[in-house]
């Protein structure tokens, strides 16, 4: 644990992947109310306005509440299998095309 202050706040920083593995998910309900990752000032209409990084108190637990059951380990690892394989499915389509020498044109969108 590495202690310092930010202006006059004191506050510490965990590095032990143990303990912020205990304190993450065994002792969640004790430390609700961390620094958020957005600022103070999050706006109503940002992407993360209702994330768990900009969520406090009763609002953080009822979203961490809801949210937990889709992140277990046999669901991340499904996921991560299913993003594997998009990506290479991906891949493969854009280098099938730039052989072809036509000029392709992909439409980005923030989701």
């Amino acid at each position: 644990i590495i202690g310092y202050y930010e202006l006059t706040k004191p506050t510490y920083m965990v590095r032990d992947p143990e303990m912020i593995k205990k304190i993450a998910i065994k002792d969640f309900d004790s430390f609700t109310d961390r620094t958020p990752v957005f600022g103070d000032a999050v706006p109503a209409d940002s992407l993360f306005f209702n994330s768990l990084f900009s969520l406090r108190g009763q609002k953080w637990r009822d979203m961490r509440s809801t949210l937990s059951p889709a992140f277990t380990g046999s669901r991340m690892r499904h996921m991560a299998e299913l993003v594997v394989k998009c990506a290479t499915s991906m891949t493969d389509f854009i280098h099938s095309e730039a052989k072809t020498g036509r000029r392709l044109e992909f439409n980005m969108k923030d989701t």
